[in-house]
This record gives C-alpha cells, sequence and structure tokens, in this order.
C-alpha cells in the first residue's frame, strides 16, 4: 500500500531531523575530544538506524 503524500512528507522531514542531529553529534566529537568516542557512536547510531 503506497504512503499518501503528507505520509511521506512526514518521513522525509523525521530523516531530514536525524541526519541533522547525526552532523551535530560529528561537530561535539570534534569538540569535547574527552567525549569523542560517545558523541561519534550516537552519530553513527542516527546514520544506521536511517
Amino acid at each position: 500500500m503506497p504512503l499518501k503524500d503528507y505520509q511521506q512528507k512526514i518521513l522525509d522531514l523525521l530523516k531530514e531531523k536525524e541526519l541533522a542531529l547525526s552532523e551535530l553529534y560529528k561537530e561535539l566529537s570534534e569538540k569535547f575530544y574527552r567525549y569523542e568516542e560517545f558523541w561519534n557512536n550516537l552519530s553513527e547510531e542516527k546514520l544506521y538506524r536511517l
């Protein structure tokens, strides 16, 4: 069953949000070296879930 236009729009927006969060976490990993592994793991998790 195909998605309706508004349903696809919602999914696209959620994907955008996940990508933006991944980028944010990547930046945080570069700024907070002490927690680099933590932030990188969160970033990768967001990408993996897409």
